[in-house]
């Protein structure tokens, strides 16, 4: 459901921590790679002129769209952990383009590959996702996005997918996954 993600959109912008994306971040290579051919100039065109999008351009739709993110193989935890801060373009429909501290790991398993990410405004504002196995566990210190979730009827929560599988989303509603997660890392204490 689209609105639930205007909640993160509208409050990371206003996080202390927050700041303009650097502008040689490639973006505009970005969106002559992946958005439609026939829409290629124009979006291009519209991002160096503006640094936004009045519409987000097809081929570029995506639920999250993180930038800037470095990523770095951490071969003790044998999983790939990103390396300063994560640029956020969109959640949903909502335009972001800030930057805020936070933290993503990608890792493969047998069990299925899984990705966990946080974005951290201070202790009292923070974005914590888990997928893994086609389900999006999401927790944070907005209470009226958690509420937005959990309104969402269960049966609206779940996605059917090519092949007979389906994607899911549900909130986190204890505080230990993202604590242990942030935990891991010092720069969060």
């Amino acid at each position: 459901d689209a609105k639930v993600w205007s909640f993160p959109a509208r409050a990371l912008p206003m996080f202390q921590t927050a700041a303009d994306p650097d502008a040689t971040s490639g973006m505009s290579d970005a969106v002559a790679a992946w958005s439609d051919p026939k829409d290629r100039e124009e979006a291009v065109a519209e991002w160096d002129l503006a640094g936004r999008f009045r519409r987000i351009p097809k081929g570029l739709e995506a639920t999250w769209m993180l930038t800037g993110v470095q990523l770095v193989w951490d071969a003790r935890e044998d999983l790939w952990v990103s390396k300063g801060r994560i640029g956020v373009a969109w959640l949903g429909e909502e335009q972001v383009h800030r930057t805020v501290p936070g933290k993503l790991e990608l890792a493969r398993g047998r069990a299925g590959d899984g990705l966990r990410f946080y974005l951290h405004g201070d202790d009292s504002n923070w974005y914590f996702f888990d997928y893994r196995l086609n389900a999006l566990g999401m927790s944070a210190s907005d209470a009226p996005f958690l509420e937005a979730i959990g309104a969402i009827k269960e049966e609206k929560r779940s996605t059917e997918l090519e092949g007979g599988r389906s994607f899911r989303y549900f909130p986190i509603l204890q505080r230990k996954r993202r604590d242990d997660f942030v935990d891991a890392y010092r720069e969060f204490e």
